[in-house]
């Protein structure tokens, strides 16, 4: 078995929140940090989702460093 998964997801557009909603139903995935350019998007995601969902500063380096990261921000930004 292999250890429990911290992924994170950048940006909280459709295509992110989809991305979130599968990742906190998916066995061995963790926590899910968030990120976004959009506060109040992290803050919805992480009131509908739960304690496993917390957000994902750029500046904190006490979070656990992701395994994987999803980028799902807007069309020309990555």
């Amino acid at each position: 078995m292999s250890a429990p998964a911290t992924v994170a997801v950048d940006g909280l557009g459709a295509v992110g929140m989809r991305a979130v909603r599968e990742l906190v139903g998916t066995p061995g995935v963790e926590r899910v940090l968030l990120r976004s350019r959009r506060s109040a998007r992290v803050t919805a995601a992480v009131e509908s989702f739960g304690d496993r969902v917390v957000p994902w500063p750029d500046d904190d380096r006490n979070h656990p460093v992701p395994q994987v990261v999803v980028v799902a921000g807007a069309p020309g930004t990555h």
